[in-house]
């Protein structure tokens, strides 16, 4: 029978606490391990201990996937165009290595997670997640290969950083106007790739991915099978941007926004972005940001908080909270020009 112990280690020279986790197997120690925090000790000690008893009880064999491999094998099952992602996964593997996956603890991933300490809370964040997605596949994986991998998410005891949600920028008549007219004045595919980020809302990663055979002309649909969630979109497009995708129209499947500098990879358009915000004097608007103003637009139209998430492609109703401000100013907009108007002559 295992048994694990942890036990507080005097202060270091620098003054700092360690807490030692050691395993006892029957008579003898087999394992230890140290840690700057007790509830990591306490957490791998008592992973380790179950994993040791999932192979006595019920033959199991011991974990032998590293993290390197795990790694692998959830790129190639990954199926969104996340941008961020491949550079992350990456990352975590050369940190991790061939570390057996069993043994990475929430302190662990505490420290592979530091690189990013020094970034924007939402960058941090977007690591945070996608280290989680890794072993959360490892724990699907098990389910369906019946292999040993792990049975909980260390990642899941980190904290994320806490950011502001409710950032939303969008623009104003003015400065529409401004932008679109200096996008067509740089023209091009550019400038048909900042319209359909400006009427649909669609991410940025979504756009510059378009195949022609993603384009149905007869329906006015985009059909979009890999996108940030893995979900698929099939996302309308208004008549007078269709209009303008046509000038450009090719048959097969090659990208609507090839790039003129690599073959068969998408453009980035900075330069011409960057350009553009320049031109028309719009100032902290990032090409994100149009889908906050499609959001907005449809809030200040009326459009309840249900239709501008279907629209955006959310999957729940707190991602389109932060436009809920807008949809209530239209309401009591609505009130003060319908029932104030009926009440004046009545109190």
């Amino acid at each position: 029978m295992a048994h694990s112990f942890v036990k507080k280690l005097p202060p270091n020279q620098k003054g700092e606490v360690r807490y030692i986790a050691r395993i006892k197997n029957e008579s003898r120690f087999i394992k230890s391990k140290t840690f700057q925090r007790k509830r990591d000790a306490a957490e791998w000690a008592a992973g380790y201990v179950s994993n040791l008893e999932n192979f006595r009880t019920n033959g199991k064999q011991p974990c032998e996937i590293t993290f390197e491999k795990l790694a692998g094998d959830y790129l190639r099952a990954w199926k969104g165009t996340d941008s961020i992602r491949g550079y992350s996964v990456s990352s975590f593997a050369r940190y991790f290595g061939k570390k057996n996956i069993a043994s990475i603890t929430s302190d662990d991933c505490r420290k592979a997670l530091s690189g990013w300490e020094d970034k924007k809370p939402s960058t941090y964040n977007k690591h945070h997640a996608v280290l989680s997605a890794i072993f959360d596949f490892a724990i699907t994986k098990e389910e369906e290969t019946g292999e040993t991998y792990i049975e909980t998410n260390p990642v899941k005891k980190v904290r994320k950083k806490s950011l502001d949600n409710l950032r939303v920028r969008y623009l104003s008549d003015d400065e529409k106007k401004r932008l679109i007219a200096s996008c067509r004045e740089i023209g091009g595919r550019f400038y048909l790739a900042f319209l359909l980020g400006l009427s649909t809302g669609l991410r940025k990663s979504n756009v510059l991915h378009l195949r022609w055979s993603d384009v149905d002309f007869e329906r006015s649909l985009l059909i979009i099978g890999k996108t940030k969630n893995g979900e698929p979109i099939t996302q309308p497009v208004p008549s007078v941007v269709l209009t303008e995708l046509k000038k450009h129209r090719q048959v097969g499947s090659g990208y609507i926004f090839q790039s003129e500098v690599k073959e068969d990879v998408p453009a980035e358009y900075k330069n011409q972005w960057n350009k553009a915000r320049a031109m028309a004097r719009v100032e902290n608007f990032r090409w994100h940001d149009l889908r906050h103003d499609v959001a907005s637009t449809l809030a200040r139209d009326g459009r309840s908080l249900i239709e501008i998430g279907h629209a955006l492609g959310h999957k729940s109703i707190q991602s389109t909270a932060r436009y809920a401000h807008l949809s209530t100013q239209h309401t009591a907009k609505l009130l003060n020009e319908s029932i104030g108007a009926a009440l004046e002559g009545v109190l």
